[in-house]
C-alpha cells in the first residue's frame, strides 16, 4: 500500500540523529543507522514525523542495537573506519524498520590507521519522558587539541497530549560564552485525528524568530493527504512555490500525484504520477509525465514484480524515447526462507548489447531472531565477470542485546564463555573465547571511559584463541568485551607495568 504523508519527515530523522559536525570527516554509523529506511519502489511511503518517538509496547523479549562496526575496502582488506555502542534503559529499544533508536548514550570512536587504534569521536545523549518520547537529543565532540569532549549541538523537542511533536529547537554550543544559542526551531500543528496540517521553519536571526518556509496539508475523510504546499518567506509574507494534489483508489492506495508550481499568481501543471497496484495492493507502475503545451507528455516509467509472498523481486526503470519505452536501470531482490531481503543487485541497461549489466551489490545477513547483522557493498567486475569488493566499499556489522519489554530489563544472553590470562598482565593476555553455537564475535578492549584501545572482528566460530599484546597501554583497569551474533561476555583485566 502506498500512502502520503509529511515528506519533511527525512529531515526529522536527521535531527533525530544530529546535527553533522564541522570535525566529522565522514557520516556516521550512528548517522547511517538513524536516517530513514525507505524501500526504493516505495520511497513516499513515509510515516508522520510525531510517530519516530514512541515504541510499540508488546510483552516479551525483544533484540536492541548494542554496537556497531564499519569498515571500508582498501583494495586488500576490510579495515576499520569506526566503532559504536549503544547503552539503554528501561524497555527502551531500537527498530531499524521504523527509525527507532532509543538510546541513553551513543559513543562513536574513529579509526587511526597510522596508529592501528581507536581514537575518540562523538558521545550522542539522549532524555526520554513518560511516554518514551524523545525530549533532547544532544552531541558532543572530542577535540584533539584540548584533549577534551565539547557541546556541539543538540535538539529539544515538546510533544502535545497525543504525543505528537509539536516542537523541535535546534541549538548550537557557543564556545565564547560557553552557553547554548539558538539555530532553528520547527513549529507543527495537528488536526482532531492527529494529520499534521502545517510544518513552519523559523531561524534564529538577530535575537528572534524569523519565517523561513513553511509546509500546509489537507486530508480526505479517510485521513489521506490530498494535499501539501510549500511556501517560502520573502519581504514579509508567504510566497508559494508548488504543491502537491493526491487521489487515491478504494482501497486508500495513492492513485495520482500531481505537481504544480505557482507562476504569475497561478498554479500550473509540472510533472504527475499514476500508480496502480495488483490484487494484494503491491504497486506495479508509477508512470511519470511532465505537462508539455498543455498535455502531459511520458517521461518515466518504474516496474515492479513480486513472490507469493508479496516480497518485492524487481524495480525496474524505464525512459520514454520519442514513441517507446527503453530500459534504464533495475534492482533485483533476494530473501530468505523468512522473508528477509538477502541481496539487493543493482543493474544498467546496456542499450548496444541489449542487455542489463551487473553494477552494484548489497548482501545482508541476519541472525536468528531477523535482525539485520552483518551488510557487505561489491561491485561487478566486468573484467573478471565477478563479484568483489572496490576501494571504498563498506562493510556494518551490528551486535544485538535481548531485553524484556514488561519494563524490567534483561541481560544478554550469554551463550558461551571467554577466559582471559594473566591478570595481572604486563606484555600478553590470552583470550580463550568458546560459544555454544557458532557466530561471529567482535572483541574490544576499552577503559574505564569508554576509550577503545583493541578490536578486532572473528569469523563465525564456536571456539577461538588469541594472544594480545598489551605492552603498550598503561597500567590500569580495562573491560573485554566480547559481542557475538546473538550473545555478549564481558571480563576485567588489570594491566600492570
Amino acid at each position: 500500500m502506498k500512502t502520503i504523508t509529511p515528506r519533511i519527515l527525512f529531515f526529522v530523522c536527521i535531527l533525530l540523529a544530529g546535527s553533522y559536525c564541522a570535525f566529522a570527516q565522514q557520516t556516521s554509523l550512528l548517522q547511517k543507522l538513524s536516517k530513514p529506511q525507505i524501500n526504493t519502489a516505495d520511497h513516499k511511503n513515509i510515516q508522520p514525523a510525531g510517530s519516530l518517538q514512541s515504541a510499540e509496547k508488546t510483552t516479551g523479549t525483544a533484540y536492541r542495537i548494542i554496537q556497531g562496526t564499519e569498515a571500508a575496502y582498501d583494495g586488500a582488506a576490510y579495515t576499520p573506519v569506526d566503532s559504536l555502542a549503544l547503552s539503554y534503559s528501561g524497555d527502551r529499544g531500537s527498530d531499524l524498520a521504523k527509525n527507532l533508536l532509543q538510546y541513553d548514550l551513543g559513543i562513536e570512536w574513529a579509526y587511526n590507521a597510522s596508529t592501528t587504534s581507536y581514537n575518540n569521536y562523538f558521545k550522542a545523549s539522549q532524555t526520554f519522558d513518560a511516554h518514551n518520547n524523545i525530549l533532547t537529543n544532544s552531541y558532543v565532540y572530542w577535540i584533539p587539541w584540548l584533549s577534551t569532549y565539547r557541546n556541539t549541538s543538540r535538539t529539544v523537542n515538546t510533544y502535545d497530549a497525543n504525543n505528537n511533536l509539536l516542537t523541535a529547537l535546534q541549538q548550537n554550543w557557543d564556545t565564547v560564552a560557553n552557553a547554548w544559542t539558538n539555530s532553528s526551531q520547527d513549529i507543527y500543528t495537528y488536526d482532531a485525528n492527529n494529520n499534521m496540517l502545517s510544518e513552519l521553519f523559523q531561524n534564529w536571526t538577530s535575537g528572534a524568530w524569523v519565517n523561513n518556509f513553511q509546509y500546509q496539508y489537507t486530508y480526505d475523510a479517510s485521513n489521506n493527504m490530498q494535499t501539501e504546499t510549500y511556501a517560502y518567506w520573502s519581504a514579509g509574507s508567504w510566497m508559494n512555490e508548488y504543491n502537491y494534489l493526491f487521489t487515491y483508489d478504494s482501497h486508500n492506495n495513492i492513485a495520482t500525484d500531481l505537481q504544480q508550481e505557482w507562476t504569475s499568481g497561478s498554479w500550473q501543471n509540472s510533472n504527475q504520477s499514476t500508480y496502480t497496484y495488483d490484487a494484494h495492493e503491491n504497486e506495479l507502475q508509477e508512470l511519470d509525465q511532465y505537462w508539455s503545451s498543455g498535455s502531459w507528455e511520458n517521461n518515466r516509467r518504474i516496474l515492479s514484480t513480486y513472490d507469493g509472498s508479496n516480497n518485492q523481486l524487481t524495480n525496474a526503470t524505464q525512459d520514454w524515447a520519442s514513441s517507446a519505452w527503453e530500459n534504464n536501470s533495475m534492482y533485483t531482490y533476494t530473501y530468505d526462507s523468512k522473508n528477509n531481503q538477502t541481496s539487493s543487485i543493482y543493474q544498467q541497461w546496456d542499450h548496444v548489447g541489449s542487455v542489463w549489466v551487473n553494477n552494484q551489490r548489497t548482501r545482508t545477513t541476519y541472525t536468528s531472531f531477523n535482525q539485520p547483522q552483518i551488510i557487505t557493498n561489491d561491485e561487478w567486475n566486468t573484467g573478471g565477470s565477478i563479484w568483489q569488493p572496490s576501494t571504498g566499499d563498506q562493510q556494518e556489522r551490528l551486535y544485538y542485546q535481548s531485553y524484556s519489554t514488561t519494563g524490567v530489563e534483561n541481560v544478554a544472553h550469554t551463550d558461551g564463555t571467554v577466559n582471559i590470562y594473566p591478570s595481572p598482565a604486563s606484555n600478553v593476555i590470552s583470550i580463550d573465547l568458546n560459544w555454544n553455537n557458532a557466530q561471529p564475535s567482535v572483541i574490544a578492549i576499552y577503559d574505564a571511559t569508554g576509550r577503545i584501545y583493541r578490536q578486532w572482528q572473528v569469523s563465525s566460530a564456536t571456539t577461538y584463541h588469541a594472544q594480545v599484546p598489551v605492552s603498550d597501554m598503561p597500567a590500569g583497569n580495562y573491560f573485554v568485551k566480547v559481542i557475538g551474533g546473538q550473545s555478549q561476555l564481558e571480563k576485567t583485566i588489570t594491566i600492570i607495568h
